[in-house]
C-alpha cells in the first residue's frame, strides 16, 4: 500500500508515463468483469462482436449460421424505442442571471447564443442519441468535449473505453478518470508530430483488442491514455492531465487541471446506490430475453420434427406407397387396415403462451409499453388529452432518465465554456473561439470575449425545445387549450409555436413584420441606440404593443444605456401619430427625442459656464425637424 502511495502518477514531476502505465493496469484489470458485462450486453442488443464485427467468416456460413437461429430481440426493440422516445425531448440549456441588470442580461443573450452556436456546430443532438444507446446498453453514455488547434469539438466516448478505482468512485465522485483509445500509428504521428519517433516506437494493441476495435487482429493500433487528476478543492493547484504512449508523455510534462470537473457530460439510464458507473437497460432484461431465446429455441426444433402430417401404415398391409402423395383426386390402393393420415400439434400452446408472458413481462421490466413500440395506440384512446395522458405516463417511467439527460446537456455547457475560457487565455496560433450563430433573422458571429460573463454571475438551466405534442392534432388541441386559457391568443405567435416544417416558407411570411419589429426595438434602438421611425404601412399596432412591453421591462432593469427609453418612447410616439392618423383625427406630429449631449458639453440653449452670457450672440432658432413618414427604417 506504501508502495502505491509513493508511485502515483500526478504526484511525479516531469515524464510520468511509466507511473502512469502501471497504475492503469491495475486500474483496468479491475474492470475485466465490467468490460466481459458490456461485450455480453452488445451482443444480446445486436447479435455481434464487442464493436460491431463477425469473425471473417464467408458469407456462406454467416446465412447459414442465421438461418439456423429463431431469435426474436425483444431487447433491441425495447432499446430502439426507449431512445426514440428520448430524443424527443430535445433539452437546451440556457444562461439565467441574477438580479435585472441590463448590460448582464444583454451579455447572457449573447453567451446563450454562444453556448447554442458551438452546440449546433458540433451536433450535439446526434450525439445524445448515441450517448442514449450507449447508456441503455452500458448503463452510461459520455459526450467528451475537447479542442484541438484552437477549436472546440465533441464526440462520443463509448463507456468502455473509461475507467475510473472501484475503490475511489465507491461514493460516486472519483478524482481520478481514465481513458484509453485505439490510434491509427500514421494518424498519431499527425497529431504528435514531435513525438513521431516515440510513437513508430510504441508497441501495438494486443490481437483481441485489435478485433474488437477492427474486426482484424492485424491493424496497427496503438493504445494512447489519457487520465484526468481532479484538484483536491476549488482553486487548488495539484490538478493534472496527462496524454501518454508506453514510450513517452505525449502532453507537456506536469500538465495542470484548473477545472473540478472532467471534460465529459454524462448521463446514466438508472442510479446505482453504490459506485460511479449507471444500472443498463439491457442488464434488467438479460434473464428474460435468454428465457425467451431457450422457448424459441425449442418452438423451432418441435417445428422441425413435427410440424409435418405422416401416414400410419399397418405393418403387413399391403398399400403402394406411391399412390401417397398430394395429388388431387388420387386412389389410394390398400389391403387390410386403410392407412391413416395424423395431423401433430407441432408445438404445445403453452410454449406460445409462455413466449408472450416473457415478452409482456419485459415491457412492463423496462416500464415501456409494448403498444407504444408498435406504433399503436390502445383501443378506446381517441381525444388528444386522453392521448396525451397516455404519454405522460410512458414519459414518468423514464423520468429519472430524462432528468440525467438534461443534466447532461447542462454538464455539456459547461465543457464548453471550460474549453472557451482556456483558448481565450491560451497563446495558441490559429486559435478561434468565435461560433457562427444562425438565428431567426441570419447567422450571427459570436466573439467569446465579447459575450464572456464572470461564471459566478449566472446559473445554468435546461428547456425543452418545445411543450406541445409531437403531433400535429396534439399541437392543435395544445394551442386550443392555451388559447381558452388566455395563454397565448395572437394568431400570429401560435403560428410561431407550431414550428412546423411544411409550413416554414408560408410562416416566414407570415412571422416577417414580427421579426422586423422585434429587431428593431430590441436589437437596434434598446442594444446599439439607432432611432427607428416606423413606416406606416407597418402594422402598427402590434409594433406599438412590442415596444411598450419592451420599454416596460427595460424600466425596470438598472444600467440601461441613457437615452435608449427615450428612444422607444419616441417610437411609441410615432406609431400613436400614425393610428391617430388612420383614424381621421388631426394630430400635431411629435417632436424627435432629444438627444443627450457627451459628458462635458451644455444642453442645447443652456451656455458654458466659462463664458459670461454678455459676450454670446444671438442665434437663430433651430427648424423643426420632419415626421418622415412613409420612409424606411433610420434615423429621425
Amino acid at each position: 500500500m506504501n508502495l502505491l502511495l509513493t508511485d502515483e502518477w500526478f504526484e511525479v514531476e516531469g515524464d510520468c508515463h511509466e507511473h502512469l502505465k502501471r497504475r492503469f493496469e491495475l486500474i483496468r484489470a479491475q474492470s475485466t468483469v465490467r468490460r466481459d458485462l458490456i461485450r455480453f450486453y452488445l451482443s444480446l442488443f445486436y447479435d455481434r462482436a464487442f464493436a460491431g464485427f463477425e469473425s471473417g467468416a464467408g458469407i456462406e456460413e454467416l446465412f447459414e449460421s442465421f438461418r439456423s437461429r429463431l431469435n426474436e430481440n425483444v431487447i433491441q426493440r425495447i432499446g430502439l424505442s426507449t431512445v426514440a422516445r428520448l430524443s424527443k425531448q430535445r433539452p437546451k440549456p440556457s444562461v439565467l442571471t441574477d438580479g435585472a441588470d441590463w448590460s448582464l442580461q444583454h451579455k447572457a443573450k449573447q453567451f446563450d447564443k454562444y453556448i447554442w452556436g458551438v452546440m449546433h456546430k458540433m451536433q450535439a443532438y446526434p450525439l445524445q442519441r448515441l450517448s442514449d444507446v450507449h447508456m441503455f446498453v452500458a448503463g452510461d453514455g459520455f459526450i467528451y468535449v475537447g479542442s484541438r488547434k484552437g477549436r472546440i469539438f465533441g464526440e462520443i466516448a463509448p463507456p468502455w473505453e473509461l475507467y475510473v478505482d472501484t475503490a475511489e468512485a465507491k461514493y460516486g465522485t472519483p478524482r481520478t478518470l481514465y481513458r484509453e483509445q485505439f490510434f491509427d500509428r500514421r494518424w498519431a504521428m499527425k497529431i504528435w508530430p514531435e513525438h513521431a519517433e516515440e510513437i513508430r516506437a510504441c508497441g501495438h494493441v494486443g490481437v483481441d483488442d485489435a478485433f474488437n476495435a477492427t474486426g482484424t487482429p492485424n491493424a496497427d493500433l496503438i493504445p494512447v491514455i489519457t487520465a484526468w487528476r481532479l484538484p483536491s478543492w476549488d482553486g487548488a493547484d495539484d490538478g493534472r492531465v496527462t496524454v501518454c504512449i508506453d514510450t513517452c508523455e505525449l502532453s507537456d510534462p506536469g500538465s495542470k487541471w484548473k477545472r473540478n470537473r472532467f471534460p465529459f457530460a454524462r448521463a446514466s439510464y438508472g442510479i446505482a446506490p453504490e459506485g460511479w458507473w449507471g444500472i443498463s437497460g439491457v442488464g434488467a432484461l438479460v434473464g428474460q430475453q435468454l428465457e425467451l431465446n431457450k422457448t424459441l429455441i425449442a418452438r423451432q426444433s418441435a417445428m422441425h420434427l413435427l410440424s409435418a402430417p405422416f401416414f400410419l401404415v399397418e405393418k403387413g398391409s399391403q398399400v403402394i406407397k406411391s399412390h401417397l402423395s398430394n395429388a388431387i383426386g388420387r386412389i389410394v390402393e390398400f389391403t387390410g387396415r386403410e392407412p391413416k393420415v395424423v395431423t401433430p400439434s407441432a408445438v404445445s400452446p403453452e410454449n406460445f403462451t409462455h413466449g408472450d408472458r416473457i415478452k409482456s413481462s419485459m415491457f412492463q421490466q423496462s416500464g415501456f409499453s409494448e403498444f407504444a413500440s408498435m406504433g399503436v395506440k390502445p383501443a378506446g384512446l381517441n381525444s388528444g388529452k386522453a392521448l396525451r395522458a397516455y404519454a405522460d405516463m410512458q414519459d414518468d417511467n423514464m423520468q429519472s432518465t430524462a432528468l440525467a439527460r438534461e443534466q447532461q446537456m447542462v454538464d455539456l455547457a459547461e465543457c464548453i465554456l471550460d474549453e472557451a475560457e482556456d483558448i481565450a487565455d491560451s497563446d495558441e496560433e490559429n486559435s478561434d473561439a468565435s461560433v457562427l450563430y444562425v438565428g431567426a433573422t441570419g447567422t450571427e458571429k459570436i466573439d467569446f470575449a465579447d459575450a464572456s460573463i464572470d461564471r459566478n454571475a449566472f446559473v445554468l438551466k435546461v428547456q425543452t425545445a418545445s411543450s406541445l405534442s409531437t403531433t400535429l392534432a396534439g399541437k392543435l388541441e395544445d394551442l386550443e387549450d392555451m388559447r381558452s386559457l388566455g395563454i397565448v391568443t395572437d394568431p400570429v405567435e401560435m403560428t410561431e409555436l407550431l414550428q412546423m416544417p411544411d409550413l416554414a416558407t408560408a410562416s416566414s411570411r407570415k412571422l416577417a413584420m414580427r421579426e422586423l419589429l422585434l429587431q428593431c426595438i430590441e436589437e437596434r434602438m434598446l442594444v446599439k441606440g439607432d432611432a427607428i421611425t416606423p413606416e406606416p404601412t407597418w402594422d402598427l399596432k402590434l409594433a406599438l404593443d412590442l415596444c411598450t412591453k419592451t420599454r416596460f421591462r427595460a424600466s425596470m432593469m438598472t444600467n440601461v444605456p441613457e437615452g435608449r427609453i427615450d428612444l422607444l418612447h419616441a417610437f411609441e410616439e410615432r406609431c400613436i401619430y400614425y393610428l391617430q392618423q388612420a383614424d381621421g383625427l388631426t394630430v400635431e406630429p411629435p417632436q424627435p427625442p432629444t438627444q443627450t449631449p457627451p459628458e462635458g458639453m451644455p444642453m442645447p440653449g443652456e451656455l458654458p459656464p466659462e463664458i459670461p452670457p454678455e459676450a454670446m450672440q444671438p442665434v437663430a432658432p433651430m427648424p423643426e425637424a420632419s415626421p418622415n413618414p412613409g420612409g424606411i427604417p433610420g434615423s429621425m
